[in-house]
């Protein structure tokens, strides 16, 4: 059990270094996410061992709307959901937990880097139905 403040890559770090299969596929996601159907399958045609980390496009709700009643934006800026096997989780150090102790953002984008500088690509792609939901925590709202 982790004490002190809340901190995202931390709690995602810890789950990386849990896994001890240098062949499994690891998926850090934190989010209110409304999965498609065959997802696991997508991750697994999408991840390439050594050579492609993935990182779905989503597409964000606004406030009061739903997976059937669509309104909202696809968030293109961020690597907040992403795919890797464990050993390249491993080649790259995975999330910095020093510098993004208790800062929420930019250790997404922190790994995707590490892994362009190990010749690793970073496939950053929509994906139908893959919802993420309205939360208090995503105030203030970015203009759409």
């Amino acid at each position: 059990k982790k004490t002190g403040p809340f901190s995202r890559s931390g709690g995602l770090q810890a789950g990386i270094d849990y896994v001890t299969n240098p062949n499994s596929i690891i998926m850090a996601i934190d989010m209110h996410l409304t999965l498609p159907v065959g997802y696991v399958e997508y991750i697994r045609r999408h991840t390439i061992q050594g050579k492609l980390g993935y990182a779905p496009m989503f597409f964000r709700l606004l406030p009061g709307y739903t997976e059937i009643n669509i309104n909202g934006f696809w968030e293109i800026y961020t690597y907040g959901i992403f795919a890797l096997y464990k050993s390249d989780w491993t080649v790259v150090g995975g999330f910095d937990v020093v510098k993004y102790t208790t800062k929420w953002g930019g250790e997404d984008w922190d790994v995707c880097d590490k892994l362009v500088d190990n010749e690793t690509m970073c496939s950053f792609v929509t994906l139908l139905h893959l919802f993420c939901s309205f939360t208090s925590s995503m105030l203030p709202l970015p203009i759409v």
